[in-house]
């Protein structure tokens, strides 16, 4: 059985990727950098072959990198007519949900600045 426990975080293309070397599954990992000389901290998310199932050479990928790879893939493959109006439907209601929480989170830190200045 595949791994089982609580994911810690949600990324881009988990459950998508395996390696084309070993037949492996290609999970995500975030890394956190600390830059010193300028206090900045910047967050990398890394794919990596697993290689649970023998010998592999392949390194990992930034997701950065891995992305572009990928809308390649997908450009060439094309969707059908009935897929992209299902696609462009889900981007549509994401777009709405996204507005519909921005602007209750909006209305939410308008009603706490009204009440700081009441105060």
């Amino acid at each position: 059985m595949y791994n089982t426990q609580p994911k810690k975080h949600e990324f881009d293309f988990t459950g998508l990727l395996k390696c084309k070397e070993c037949d492996s599954f290609i999970p995500a990992e975030k890394h956190t950098k600390q830059y010193k000389k300028t206090s900045r901290t910047a967050e990398y998310i890394y794919y990596r072959c697993v290689k649970k199932k023998g010998d592999c050479s392949q390194g990992c990928i930034r997701q950065e990198d891995l992305e572009p790879q990928l809308r390649k893939i997908v450009w060439k493959c094309g969707l059908s007519d009935s897929c992209e109006a299902g696609m462009m439907k889900l981007w549509h209601n994401d777009n709405l949900e996204a507005k519909d929480h921005v602007s209750n989170e909006l209305a939410h830190l308008q009603f706490l600045l009204k009440q700081l200045i009441k105060s």
